[in-house]
């Protein structure tokens, strides 16, 4: 007898067998045999659905919650970022943000954004995505590099 090759199912495929079997139209085999898998597997995705359908349509069904923002440990980061002086860290190059611009008339404000390619100035959210890339283990590989995170003002 050979073994079938492995295969990889997608969590649509994996939800759309779990549905399935929780309607209870077909029997498990005859659903294993409709989607060529084990019916085992079928009975361990429909518990799965079954166990976290709680979390799906839980408090309020939204979106879940995003996570709290430590501002002073993202602040730290950046200052070490930008800090990089020996040149084996990713760096993010100073660059014109609403913090930044707090002090200036608004016919200033109006002069930097305009030379800005997207037209306005930077928004802490726009760097914090970068930021935290960075500072992931999959920006460990950036080294040595200014980044421009300007939207275009030094283009």
């Amino acid at each position: 007898m050979t073994r079938r090759p492995r295969r990889n199912h997608s969590p649509a495929f994996k939800a759309k067998v779990a549905l399935a079997a929780i309607k209870g139209d077909r029997t498990i085999v005859q659903l294993a045999e409709h989607f060529d898998v084990h019916p085992n597997q079928i009975t361990a995705w429909k518990s799965q659905l079954e166990g976290s359908a709680s979390e799906v349509v839980g408090s309020g069904g939204g979106a879940p919650a995003i996570p709290a923002i430590d501002v002073k440990s993202l602040h730290a980061k950046i200052g070490e970022l930008t800090d990089a002086a020996d040149g084996d860290r990713g760096a993010l190059s100073p660059t014109a943000t609403d913090m930044s611009q707090g002090g200036r008339d608004p016919v200033a404000s109006r002069a930097i954004a305009g030379a800005i390619a997207l037209g306005r100035v930077g928004q802490p959210d726009d760097i914090a995505n970068l930021v935290a890339f960075l500072a992931s283990e999959a920006g460990g590989r950036v080294t040595g590099q200014a980044i421009d995170a300007s939207g275009g003002q030094r283009l």
